[in-house]
């Protein structure tokens, strides 16, 4: 899965310690992939792929809200380092997947057929994210 959004950033204009708010506006891109590779007795990993195949795709429109605090951890003229930790909370549309065993060949009849049982979920998300925020141009 992979997510992307519009973000609106609203920030108290501090210099050492700057809490913010975030909107977020965008949406996520859910796939499922089968791969066959050939694996060789040796036990490297050096596996060959043969096959791959994208079974099931969905897009799922999304929105949320989030908040987090940077704090200073380095400061010359040109440049600020901070220390960024955040939540943020997605609110999703319903999107379609497959997991491990949802696809099955039937393989009694010619040609075989194959069968998909798809799920549904919502894709709403509650993330924790730490990390480095670099301000230049002072």
């Amino acid at each position: 899965m992979v997510n992307f959004h519009l973000v609106g950033r609203f920030i108290v204009p501090m210099k050492s310690f700057r809490p913010y708010f975030d909107v977020y506006g965008g949406g996520n891109y859910l796939w499922t992939q089968t791969t066959i590779e050939e694996r060789y007795s040796s036990g490297n990993d050096d596996d060959d792929e043969i096959a791959s195949d994208v079974n099931l795709d969905d897009f799922a429109w999304s929105y949320g809200v989030g908040g987090g605090i940077q704090i200073l951890i380095s400061d010359d003229e040109s440049t600020r380092v901070y220390i960024d930790l955040k939540a943020r909370q997605l609110w999703g549309t319903k999107a379609e997947y497959l997991r491990e065993g949802d696809i099955v060949v039937d393989d009694s009849v010619l040609p075989p057929e194959v069968y998909y049982y798809v799920n549904y979920t919502e894709t709403d998300m509650f993330t924790v994210l730490l990390g480095i925020s670099v301000q230049t141009g002072l």
